[in-house]
């Protein structure tokens, strides 16, 4: 069976575990964007050709900004997923597991019609699966991955403490670090548990063995415990 895990080590050291999204679960990702796309189109359609030649022209400029940028911004905005791709529990990370930025959604995005050529998405599906990171054209220039939003953790590894929520939304990679972090205290003396959440001390404000406990809080939180 194909290992579609990818292993990337955080600044802190600590190596998280991400899945990578195959072809299959990504084109029904796309197809449905494609339905949410139609329908919104339609509905707009609707309004606008009541203005005759006006509405006409604006429905025109409204197909084009939102075909281009709809992916875009639900990117930015929704945590590195579309409608379609969160349907499916899938999003799009840095190669090494950041939230994605603006410029590499543009780019990644502008090229997916590149992958369309020459008829029916033929380049970006070769391109897809003849990598093991299932990447087209896009995803290779701007640098990103497309992932399962699941992390991999090992909960029973995390102390057991009152959860605390998180004092900002926490990205990604924070997430991830943190889980890593947390897993791995067994292995660490108590010395070495503090060190180490100094790295992460922006996200709790604390030093010491306040971070540390801070951070483990943090952690039951993130895998559900209340």
């Amino acid at each position: 069976m194909l290992d579609t895990r990818r292993a990337i080590e955080t600044p802190e050291g600590v190596e998280i575990q991400l899945r990578v999204a195959g072809p299959f679960v990504r084109g029904v990702a796309a197809f449905l964007d494609i339905i949410v796309m139609m329908l919104v189109v339609s509905v707009l359609a609707q309004f606008l050709l009541f203005f005759g030649k006006i509405g006409n022209a604006l429905l025109t400029i409204v197909i084009f900004f939102f075909y281009w940028f709809y992916p875009v911004f639900s990117e930015i905005y929704m945590g590195g997923a579309t409608i379609g791709k969160k349907a499916l529990n899938i999003k799009v990370l840095h190669d090494d597991g950041t939230e994605v930025s603006w410029q590499a959604s543009i780019i990644r995005n502008i090229l997916r019609y590149v992958d369309f050529l020459p008829f029916a998405y033929c380049f970006g599906f070769l391109s897809i699966i003849f990598n093991a990171d299932f990447k087209r054209l896009g995803d290779f220039t701007a640098g990103t991955l497309v992932v399962y939003t699941d992390k991999e953790t090992k909960n029973d590894d995390i102390p057991i403490i009152s959860p605390l929520m998180p004092r900002w939304h926490l990205k990604t990679d924070e997430q991830l670090a943190i889980m890593g972090f947390t897993e791995r205290l067994k292995t660490l003396s108590p010395q070495r548990q503090n060190e180490l959440s100094e790295i992460l001390s922006e996200l709790t404000g604390k030093q010491g063995e306040a971070g540390t406990t801070e951070l483990v809080q943090y952690a039951n939180w993130i895998v559900g415990r209340r």
